[in-house]
């Protein structure tokens, strides 16, 4: 038998990407009715994936977003820092095969896709827009082939 397969083999990582639900105002926000609806809803939307890790920024809104998804799958919130994102999406590239839930917000969640090799599209309207879900799917060879990674994006709304 050949070994051939072992040497083309290749890991796909999966990394859902969402802005927080929608907000009160103030200084840290918590959600709205309405954002823990949809907080909700992001739970139930990515229920039949089994996700082995979800980020969050350590700001009420975007926990609050999370937190339906992280109980659901019985995982425990991980925290990134907004203002550290290189860092993070070399982190997020370096999980080969994973699959993971971020939760951001309006002007970091596409940024993020851009740092993960994705198209983030058009601007988040900051009032009005928090039912965009960025799925990035990284198609890496294997570690012995050495091209570039081929990236994917596909925009939903949840």
């Amino acid at each position: 038998m050949s070994n051939a397969s072992a040497s083309t083999s290749h890991k796909t990582s999966t990394i859902f990407l969402v802005r927080h639900g929608e907000k009160q105002t103030g200084e840290d926000p918590q959600l709205t009715e309405q954002g823990k609806n949809r907080a909700l809803a992001l739970a139930n939307t990515l229920s039949a994936i089994k996700l082995d890790a979800v980020y969050s920024t350590q700001y009420q809104r975007t926990e609050q977003t999370a937190l339906p998804t992280a109980n659901s799958q019985y995982l425990k919130i991980s925290y990134y820092n907004p203002r550290e994102l290189a860092e993070f999406a070399s982190q997020l590239q370096l999980n080969s095969g994973a699959k993971v839930l971020v939760v951001g917000h309006s002007n970091t969640t596409p940024k993020l896709v851009n740092l993960l090799g994705g198209e983030p599209g058009t601007e988040i309207n900051e009032k009005s827009e928090f039912d965009r879900l960025y799925i990035v799917t990284i198609f890496a060879p294997s570690s012995s082939e050495k091209p570039a990674a081929q990236v994917s994006t596909t925009l939903l709304k949840y």
